[in-house]
């Protein structure tokens, strides 16, 4: 409990030491998520993070509109993700959850997380979302994490070169993985360090 209470002083301290800078220089993040069941926790904390922060928050998806997660919260995409380009943001961060298993065969999400990688922007990816980046080709030869409840989802990673970690949060060379939803806080206040 008191390790707990530790680590979630860690997180806000960061956040807090982040966001004077963060709000005076307009960072921006383009979040991806499934159009049906996204992780609601992975993607309110992820994004409450980082606007702490000050930092400006696109959606894309599959589709235009109002993206639904597992337990009802509603994500408003503001752009197909067949139009998304990672210039103009400077972060690129894939949610996870249930419906995150279709993007791993999308090649849109695909040539998306490539692109911003070879741009040098910040990729994060939480829960099975670490899967579209060894799929990418984004993971060869860096450390990284995933949901253990991921069907294959470790595999995936070794199989895309990926070096996996047994831990919550990752961050190797600009590229960010989490485990899931409890690591949620953390990963945000990780995406928050990197875009200092």
């Amino acid at each position: 409990m008191r390790l707990r209470f530790l680590l979630t002083t860690l997180v806000f301290c960061l956040l807090l030491s982040a966001s004077a800078a963060l709000a005076q220089t307009g960072k921006k993040v383009l979040m991806v998520v499934a159009y049906r069941d996204f992780h609601d926790t992975e993607y309110k904390e992820t994004r409450a993070a980082l606007e702490g922060a000050g930092t400006a928050i696109t959606v894309t998806s599959t589709k235009v509109g109002r993206a639904k997660g597992q337990k009802g919260a509603y994500a408003p995409v503001d752009v197909a993700l067949d139009e998304a380009r990672p210039d103009g943001f400077d972060a690129v961060v894939f949610i996870g959850g249930k419906g995150c298993f279709e993007l791993w065969k999308n090649a849109d999400a695909a040539a998306l997380a490539k692109s911003a990688a070879a741009q040098g922007k910040i990729v994060g990816a939480i829960c099975a979302a670490p899967v579209i980046l060894a799929r990418a080709g984004v993971l060869q030869g860096k450390k990284g994490t995933v949901a253990g409840g991921a069907p294959g989802g470790v595999g995936e990673l070794k199989d895309g070169g990926c070096i996996y970690v047994d831990q919550g949060v990752v961050s190797d060379g600009g590229v960010i993985t989490a485990n899931g939803p409890d690591s949620a806080a953390e990963f945000g206040a990780a995406i928050v360090e990197a875009l200092k």
